[in-house]
Formats: structure tokens, sequence, C-alpha cells
């Protein structure tokens, strides 16, 4: 796992508690003992977009969530379709896709590799 994918999962497992997925990832990050950066900031974003698209698991769609993060869920239209890829060729495939952070791919791949994205398990 990366740090980002980390906190990632970490908040996952503090929703059902908190019920925001804003605040779940504010309390993974201080768990973690991760300072507020511009790195942790874009990883915090793509977490919040796939949680308000509905893309993870127990967390509920917003119902005001906008269309921003369209590079993130494009990368998950990509995973969703790979048959049984390894985090090494996903990593590749997303790295040469220049609207994509590496902040982005940690916390896409970890999520993914755990099983917490759409209802699909990884095969890795």
């Amino acid at each position: 796992m990366s740090q980002y994918g980390d906190i990632a999962i970490l908040a996952v497992e503090l929703f059902p508690d908190l019920q925001d997925a804003r605040d779940a990832w504010q309390m993974a990050t201080e768990a973690l003992g991760q300072a507020d950066s511009l790195p942790v900031q874009k990883a915090q974003s793509t977490f919040l977009v796939l949680c308000d698209a509905g893309k993870v698991l127990g967390i509920p769609a917003s119902p005001t969530a906008t269309q921003e993060g369209g590079q993130v869920l494009k990368a998950l239209d990509a995973l969703q379709r790979a048959s049984a890829p390894s985090r090494a060729s996903l990593s590749l495939s997303l790295q040469q896709d220049p609207g994509v952070q590496h902040e982005e791919i940690d916390v896409l791949l970890s999520l993914w590799e755990v099983g917490l994205l759409d209802g699909e398990l990884s095969e890795v």
C-alpha cells in the first residue's frame, strides 16, 4: 500500500461512525500522522470524487455531487475493463494519462486492490 492508499482505506473504515467522507479523510490523515500538503490534498480530492460518485463501497453517492474528477472516473473505468491486471501494469497504464497524478493512482489502486471500489474485487 501507499501512504495515500492507507489514508483512503482507513477513511472508508471510519465513515460509518462519521457519516461524512471529508471528515473521515481528515481523521484518517491525522491518525496516520500525515501533514496537510498539496499531495495529500490531491489524494483527498480523488477520494472525495470517488465517494461523491458512489464508487466506494459503504459510502453513498452524494446527491449534490458535481461532474469534477472526470479523469479519476475514466481511470476507474479503465480498471474495470482490464482483465486480471497487475498493480504494476495498471500503474504504468494510468501514468501514461497526463491527467492522472501519482496521488490519484495510489488512492485508486489501493481501494481497488482491497475490493472497496464499485463492488469489484481485484485479482491482484
